[in-house]
């Protein structure tokens, strides 16, 4: 299966890209891509078997939300506060364990994406977010609890 990586490597580990990229020359069918065009996510990750995003830290991986309201299935570090919204629609991995990601990718991609995934990170999305508080405000704007 090909692999894509998505998005500009972080200069502080010039290294680690440098190795990454070596192994996925042996390996082939490996493919990097610094930038594409925002709108054109959706499709991307519509079209992947499985979003992995196993990193040290994230806060809350909004692309694993992006991915996951995709219907792509989602693989992410349980160091993440992403469980709280994914729950146990997703895959989750320490990013110290090479070996848990692997099993975790074997299980994935043999998987069916996991039933309510999309419309589980479709709550939200900025529109819904946004659609709740204004509710909040007006909820306490009609019963004068507002600011006086």
């Amino acid at each position: 299966d090909p692999i894509v990586f998505l998005g500009r490597p972080t200069p502080h580990e010039p290294e680690y890209y440098e190795e990454v990229r070596r192994l996925a020359a042996s390996r082939g069918n490996v493919t990097f891509i610094e930038h594409v065009d925002e709108s054109l996510l959706p499709a991307i990750y519509g079209h992947a078997s499985v979003h992995i995003l196993p990193s040290w830290s994230e806060r809350p991986g909004m692309v694993s939300l992006e991915a996951a309201a995709s219907g792509c299935k989602v693989i992410s570090s349980n160091r993440a506060p992403i469980h709280e919204y994914l729950g146990d629609r997703a895959w989750y991995v320490d990013p110290a364990h090479p070996d848990q990601i692997r099993a975790a990718v074997h299980r994935a991609m043999q998987s069916k994406t996991p039933v309510g995934l999309r419309e589980r990170a479709l709550e939200f999305s900025w529109q819904n977010t946004a659609r709740k508080l204004a509710d909040v405000y007006s909820t306490i704007i009609s019963e004068g609890k507002g600011p006086r």
